[in-house]
């Protein structure tokens, strides 16, 4: 993917790397998160920018009739590097 530098405009390539070792849980939160900085807005979930390399997540793990699961917390990712889950807290409501 193609994105470009929030400071100076330059586009430059990245690509998150989603292996199997991460558990359902952060697999679906490091999916959306490249969803989103692909420039497509998730259905549901939603992504803030805290800083240069940190971000506020709120991601819906289950949608059923009895009960949405959400997850959301704050997500580290700097390009180059694998992603790494600060905050994670499982919630009923979307912030």
């Amino acid at each position: 993917m193609e994105i470009k530098c929030p400071c100076c405009g330059t586009p430059f390539g990245v690509e998150i790397e989603t292996e199997t070792n991460y558990t359902r849980d952060e697999k679906a939160i490091f999916d959306s998160l490249n969803s989103w900085l692909r420039g497509n807005k998730p259905y549901k979930d939603t992504f803030r920018k805290i800083d240069d390399f940190k971000y506020k997540f709120n991601v819906q793990l289950e949608d059923s009739p009895e009960g949405d699961t959400w997850v959301d917390g704050i997500v580290k990712w700097i390009p180059g590097e694998r992603p790494e889950i600060l905050e994670k807290n499982f919630s009923p409501i979307r912030f």
